[in-house]
């Protein structure tokens, strides 16, 4: 579930995230999915994932609240299942790393320089290259499941 604190409403929402193309995802319901997102959140543009403790005057009873914030927006979301909760800012968080990782993995490897000319001999550099695109085209490869939390 959304919150949507200027209306005091609340809505429910379908949330998909993909660490490999780094983003977070809100769509209005699973019938929507992949076709016609709500709202994209770049990964790397998240600031604070974190859950909401204090007792705002939005917030019921007995539910649990989480907030993700970027520079341009401020979203609220919550569920009756902490764990559920726990869950999901876990993979918000090491999701905005290993995208930060892998993009930095093929910044560097396209980049002219591979592993620092000055540092690395031809041979580990092309060595680091092998082993760069062959990581690259795994993860690029992986299939994500869809995630059916009925």
């Amino acid at each position: 579930m959304k919150v949507h604190r200027l209306k005091l409403s609340s809505y429910q929402r379908y949330i998909y995230i993909n660490p490999i193309e780094g983003v977070l995802v809100s769509y209005h319901g699973p019938n929507k999915f992949p076709i016609s997102p709500n709202y994209i959140l770049k990964l790397n543009e998240i600031q604070d994932s974190k859950l909401l403790s204090d007792d705002s005057w939005y917030q019921k009873r007995n539910n649990y609240y989480f907030q993700v914030k970027t520079s341009a927006q401020k979203s609220i979301f919550f569920t009756n299942n902490l764990d559920l909760v726990q869950l999901w800012l876990n993979e918000i968080f090491h999701s905005s790393r290993f995208y930060r990782w892998l993009k930095a993995l093929i910044d560097k490897r396209y980049s002219q320089e591979g592993c620092g000319v000055e540092e690395c001999s031809e041979a580990a550099s092309q060595k680091y290259v092998e082993r760069a695109d062959e990581l690259i085209n795994f993860i690029l490869n992986v299939t994500l499941p869809e995630i059916d939390i009925d």
